[in-house]
């Protein structure tokens, strides 16, 4: 049962991994906002919101 569990949160680890170097590719873009709202237990980012974001960062 460990071998099973050490392996399980290897391959965990090995996604997370991958999945955190597909958003720095895409960091700042719509997508990655999107990304991180949901993780923390929110909903994507409305199109205002997205507007308001741009505006900020002067784009």
């Amino acid at each position: 049962m460990r071998a099973t569990t050490i392996t399980n949160l290897a391959s965990l680890e090995r996604a997370l991994t991958n999945i955190n170097g597909a958003l720095m590719a895409i960091e700042g873009t719509r997508t990655s906002q999107d990304f991180a709202n949901i993780i923390a237990g929110g909903k994507q980012t409305t199109d205002e919101e997205w507007a308001a974001i741009q505006e900020e960062r002067g784009k």
